[in-house]
């Protein structure tokens, strides 16, 4: 595995609950009401190919919040409120995986 496929993969998989309750989160709030019929319709515009890259773009943005957290040394925002409920403690901070 390349280093750059390594640093994707460790930094969406330590906040998989964050990453997925981020995508539910968009999909329900955000785009379902953009592009269902009852809502701005913007749906009926699109072919299977655009939505499949909107798809793609949508997971796209979650994977580089993700790789921005790892980066910046930070739990997901669900990882670091399950610890809490958990542990009883703050989180400092989410131990760096070795590049």
């Amino acid at each position: 595995m390349r280093l750059y496929e390594r640093q994707v993969a460790d930094g969406s998989s330590s906040r998989a609950a964050s990453l997925l309750l981020t995508r539910r989160g968009l999909l329900m709030v955000a785009f379902a009401p953009a592009l269902a019929a009852w809502g701005l319709g913007l749906g009926v515009h699109l072919g299977s190919a655009s939505m499949a890259a909107f798809a793609t773009a949508v997971w796209s943005a979650t994977v580089a919040a993700a790789y921005g957290l790892e980066r910046a040394g930070l739990p997901g925002p669900a990882e670091a409120l399950l610890r809490r409920l958990v542990c009883k403690r703050p989180v400092q901070g989410a131990p760096r995986s070795p590049m």
